[in-house]
């Protein structure tokens, strides 16, 4: 089922995204990166 694939890339994508964002956020504490701003205390 190609949509099934699909709908697996995406979701592995969107991970992606979270862990690019998200990480260096909390690492670097840089103002550009959502992560910053969702958690501002780390």
């Amino acid at each position: 089922d190609p949509g099934n694939r699909l709908r697996l890339c995406q979701g592995a994508v969107n991970l992606l995204y979270v862990c690019i964002y998200a990480g260096p956020g909390w690492i670097h504490r840089d103002d550009r990166t959502p992560g910053r701003r969702l958690h501002p205390g780390l």
